[in-house]
């Protein structure tokens, strides 16, 4: 018996919707109900009846859940300890990503690893987050801009909404071709869509006004605050920023030729090689939360 198919049944068990449940695992509605099958087989009982449109586990099944989690976190602690990494021993994990999720969604992701594990993040641009996770000096990373590895793993987690922003003075009617940018100083190539600026705006079609370049986004962000500067930020970066700021100094979506509500994905990334972990699954999970 594979006890990856017991992983799938508990994923199921705890979503009890076959699609989300496939959605999560990252497979196909079809390969999930496959494998589903062939462990009642296995365990010769059935594991799933109807409940209306949906689905719910059997008793016999929901009797085998525990001793299922169990043999599961079993298998865990093998894993563990055959590479050396005993429940006392002191955890590391390198997150590498750049500001746009090390500096605005921190908490959240550091909550995704188990109590007393050292989080180091590792702020990279597309290109060198990729070499350094194919290198092993990052365990995984959070990335909207791919450059493609055939030796890694990209997992489009969430899509989230992006736009220019600026203090209310800047909205209006207004020629965007005089909206003051303020824009990531480092470039990024080999992008598949082509985008070279860190901060994924398209300069080869939609020309704009850059008059400032920064090397950290904080610095970025001092520039918004004061009023010499707008920027292309995701959604959520404008909101947290809105939140702990007072009034005057609240970020405003302002009118570009980007099309209204521009979503952009976001990649997880990892080795092929590599198993992934429950704290990979609860980054993509916190990342999900992303709008």
């Amino acid at each position: 018996m594979e006890t990856n198919r017991l992983r799938q049944f508990r994923v199921l068990a705890e979503t009890k919707n076959l699609r989300e449940a496939a959605n999560l695992l990252r497979i196909t509605h079809a390969g999930l109900a496959k494998s589903i099958r062939v462990l009642e087989d296995e365990l010769g009982i059935p594991l799933l009846t109807r409940d209306g449109r949906g689905i719910k586990i059997t008793a016999q099944a929901a009797n085998l859940l525990a001793d299922m989690t169990a043999c599961l976190e079993t298998e865990d602690r093998l894993r563990r300890k055959a590479l050396g990494i005993g429940q006392s021993t002191h955890r590391r994990v390198t997150l590498g990503t750049f500001e746009v999720f090390s500096t605005y969604f921190a908490p959240e992701l550091t909550a995704c690893f188990p109590e007393g594990t050292e989080v180091r993040f590792e702020e990279l641009i597309p290109g060198p987050l990729e070499e350094a996770i194919a290198q092993g000096r990052v365990d995984f990373g959070i990335t909207y801009l791919t450059v493609p590895r055939g030796e890694l793993d990209h997992v489009e987690v969430t899509k989230i909404r992006m736009g220019v922003y600026g203090l209310k003075k800047f909205a209006g009617p207004k020629d965007f071709k005089e909206l003051p940018f303020v824009v990531p100083l480092s470039a990024v190539g080999d992008t598949p869509n082509k985008v070279r600026g860190l901060d994924g705006w398209p300069d080869d079609r939609i020309p704009r006004t850059v008059r400032y370049a920064v090397g950290l986004m904080e610095t970025a962000m001092a520039l918004l605050r004061s009023g010499q500067g707008v920027a292309y930020l995701p959604k959520f970066i404008a909101e947290r920023h809105n939140g702990i700021v007072r009034s005057e100094f609240a970020l405003h979506e302002l009118a570009s030729p980007m099309r209204a509500g521009h979503l952009q994905p976001v990649y997880a990334l990892k080795r092929k090689d590599r198993e992934e972990t429950g704290s990979f699954r609860a980054v993509c999970k916190a990342i999900r939360t992303l709008k």
